[in-house]
């Protein structure tokens, strides 16, 4: 399937890399590019969905939409795994991207620190503290693996705009865990005796 050409503003897609050796301006820029990519409105969504059919993008729409709170709840748990076989595939590529972007942030996040010189904040030592900051998290992972996935992120960002999107909010992962409990709840409660209201017996 061929991509849309148009991507969001501000996308360092298709621009030379910048030599990094001793230089943290691609650091800065990296970092800033990773904040940029949030799906804030329906438009973002939309244009990732259209773009990389990532299922995620869907379930942040619901999330952002003005759609009744139990309709949101039954699509969120539709839409995400184990439930939705359809977007299997999908939803292990997007949580892959996530995970790498979540540890490539946290790295970014130290060595671009404005006291890192003076806290020996090198390169080594960004690996390990992100390790420590994400080792109770999904993205949990040896301080190689931060590394490593800084140094996929970083490439993938300059020549891919539709990879690394997540929500603005970071209430969203709360978000889809009430949906997940509030399902959960109608599923496991007794059947209403009662009839729902303006109910007719059609079938006699």
């Amino acid at each position: 399937m061929k991509r849309p050409a148009r991507v969001p503003d501000g996308s360092t897609a298709n621009k030379r890399p910048t030599a990094w050796q001793r230089d943290d301006a691609p650091l800065d820029a990296a970092r800033a590019e990773l904040l940029r990519r949030q799906l804030t409105t329906l438009e973002d969504c939309h244009a990732l969905w259209e773009a990389a059919l990532d299922p995620f993008a869907l379930c942040v729409a619901v999330s952002l939409s003005d759609l009744p709170r139990w309709l949101q709840d039954g699509l969120l748990v539709a839409l995400i795994p184990p439930t939705s076989n359809i977007f299997t595939k999908a939803w292990r590529g997007s949580n892959r991207d996530r995970m790498h972007a979540a540890r490539a942030f946290e790295f970014l996040r130290v060595r671009t620190h404005p006291a890192r010189d003076r806290e020996g904040l090198d390169w080594d030592t960004a690996d390990k503290i992100a390790h420590v900051l994400l080792r109770e998290t999904d993205a949990a992972g040896t301080p190689a693996a931060m590394r490593k996935s800084y140094q996929r992120v970083s490439r993938a960002l300059q020549h891919d705009p539709w990879r690394f999107w997540a929500p603005a909010d970071h209430a969203f992962n709360g978000r889809r865990l009430a949906a997940l409990k509030e399902v959960r709840r109608l599923i496991e409660r007794p059947r209403p005796k009662k009839k729902p209201a303006g109910h007719r017996r059609v079938l006699r």
